[in-house]
């Protein structure tokens, strides 16, 4: 039997659409990108942290005892926490949270080194050939990407809290 979870599908749209709109502006605004790239990179990056967050998280969930596994399951699919497992929870969401800053950072170089390619490949040489400003403009991105991540992960976990009060409230009645 196949179980369609509809519930966390929902929710993860939602998530990437709040996420996207917070880094695309963050994209935009911090790092003078016009608005369409900044919008591809925000939802290119966010698409590929969610396609290897997931992978990763089904290849690892085979590995959790079960009593771990079961509580991550109702939280996942029913948005029920379960206290006695709330600190193995926080650790994923913590781990989720870097890895996720990590994948986004290295998949932003990867597009920049593609789109540099191909600039120089129709256009012939440009860009910035200093290395010193090449490591500003790293430094400058990696900054901007790790604050655009820890704001829209934060704007979802207070969705996420709100959900789950609003859940547990509605439960007590």
């Amino acid at each position: 039997m196949v179980i369609l979870p509809l519930r966390a599908i929902a929710l993860q749209m939602l998530f990437l659409w709040v996420a996207i709109a917070i880094e695309s502006y963050l994209l935009h605004t911090q790092l003078q990108l016009h608005r369409r790239f900044s919008i591809f990179y925000a939802a290119t990056l966010n698409l590929l942290a969610n396609l290897l967050g997931w992978f990763l998280f089904f290849s690892l969930e085979k590995l959790l005892p079960s009593p771990i596994r079961q509580s991550l399951m109702r939280v996942i699919l029913l948005g029920e926490l379960d206290q006695s497992n709330s600190s193995w929870i926080l650790l994923g969401i913590i781990s989720a949270f870097f890895i996720g800053w990590l994948v986004k950072r290295q998949g932003l170089a990867l597009l920049r080194t593609i789109r540099n390619f191909w600039i120089e490949k129709k256009y012939g040489e440009g860009g910035f050939s200093n290395a010193a400003s090449e490591a500003f403009i790293q430094k400058t991105i990696s900054r901007t990407v790790f604050n655009a991540h820890l704001i829209s992960n934060s704007v979802i976990l207070t969705i996420v809290i709100v959900q789950l009060i609003a859940l547990n409230s509605g439960h007590g009645q």
